[in-house]
């Protein structure tokens, strides 16, 4: 969900925040907004009832993530989404533990949940934007284009190249 909520929202993120070379706190409060209750309040009511909590649940999940990604401290939940390697310190947690609890929370490990953000993102540049291969790989943290290509086709099936020059394949 978090990785849907990352790519939906990513051309409205203010990248200057993550930027900044200053220490983020693993742990925030922040005052509960007026839409953030009111989601916690139907996702509790929703879980109440078995066929509620069934249709209602994920949507209301997913759209409390949104809220607080959208919220205050949402630059770090970002970094979060987009920055691994420094994560397990900032949080005081080593980095088997930090694996541990992100694959527990993404069902997937930080390389991997990082890896499908990028490939997706530049699939979406290559389709929307009509980006050249190399050009996409390159915006999305790649260093090698070959090594882009292969994971790209690895992950969707087919080559950037075939992906971008066949925009109804999507």
């Amino acid at each position: 969900m978090l990785n849907r909520i990352v790519n939906h929202m990513d051309a409205h993120i203010d990248h200057s925040l993550l930027e900044r070379r200053e220490k983020h706190k693993g742990i925030y409060v922040a005052a509960v907004t007026p839409m953030i209750k009111d989601v916690v309040l139907r996702l509790l009511a929703a879980l109440q009832s078995p066929i509620d909590s069934c249709v209602l649940g994920k949507g209301l999940v997913y759209e409390l993530l949104f809220r607080i990604m959208s919220g205050e401290n949402a630059a770090a939940l970002y970094a979060l989404a987009m920055k691994v390697d420094s994560l397990a310190a900032l949080v005081n947690m080593s980095p088997s533990a930090f694996h541990r609890a992100f694959n527990d929370v993404t069902a997937s490990s930080p390389v991997q949940y990082i890896k499908k953000i990028r490939l997706n993102k530049a699939r979406d540049m290559l389709l929307e934007r009509r980006t050249r291969v190399s050009e996409a790989a390159i915006l999305v943290g790649y260093e090698s284009a070959a090594q882009f290509s292969r994971e790209f086709k690895r992950y969707f099936g087919n080559s950037p190249s075939e992906c971008r020059n066949n925009v109804s394949g999507r």
